[in-house]
């Protein structure tokens, strides 16, 4: 299977209702880890920037042979792309341009029929803290990763790996408020 942009999925008979609630609960959940695991706000977010691929082509870059793929590696991922003008979430206008981010998204499930959450649950969602402060009222710093710099080794741990971010909790989260 190929990606799927989502605006050629009504032509494409692979996306239905429930693969479009997925991927909106997906969705909502890249742009919370984008903005705590990446500190950045995509800024130009809309249904072209959110394709849909097997687990087998996104996995820590590494595409496996058709012979050694699980069914877990045929499970649909959604994917964010064209970050070329993301801002760090300490610019002056990224609050706005997150709000313009769920709104062009949320627009986009909507017309589908997908149900989502109101733009000010969806801030308040992705605005969330991963992890609480500690009993002594300081900050956890568990999310920080520190990786040495090593130009000619590729990655072995991956940000979005990071403590406090489970993707089936995170989406669970997401289905409690939406009321699934």
């Amino acid at each position: 299977m190929d990606c799927i942009v989502l605006p050629n999925s009504s032509a494409n008979e692979k996306v239905n209702e429930l693969l479009l609630h997925f991927i909106f609960v997906f969705s909502d959940t890249l742009v919370h880890r984008l903005y705590h695991c990446a500190r950045l706000v995509h800024a130009d977010l809309s249904e072209y920037n959110v394709l849909v691929c097997p687990a087998y082509q996104t996995a820590k870059g590494e595409l496996k042979p058709t012979f050694e793929r699980s069914d877990n590696d045929e499970a649909l991922q959604a994917v964010l792309i064209d970050l070329g003008q993301a801002v760090e979430i300490n610019h002056s206008q990224s609050g706005a341009w997150l709000k313009r981010d769920i709104e062009t998204l949320h627009k986009f499930f909507t017309k589908k029929g997908t149900k989502v959450l109101s733009s000010e649950e969806a801030e308040e969602y992705i605005l969330e803290k991963v992890n609480p402060k500690s009993g002594d009222g300081t900050a956890d710093d568990s999310n920080r990763i520190e990786l040495p710099i090593v130009d000619d080794e590729p990655a072995k741990e991956w940000r979005h790996l990071k403590p406090g971010l489970i993707d089936e909790e995170e989406m669970e989260s997401l289905h409690a408020k939406l009321g699934r």
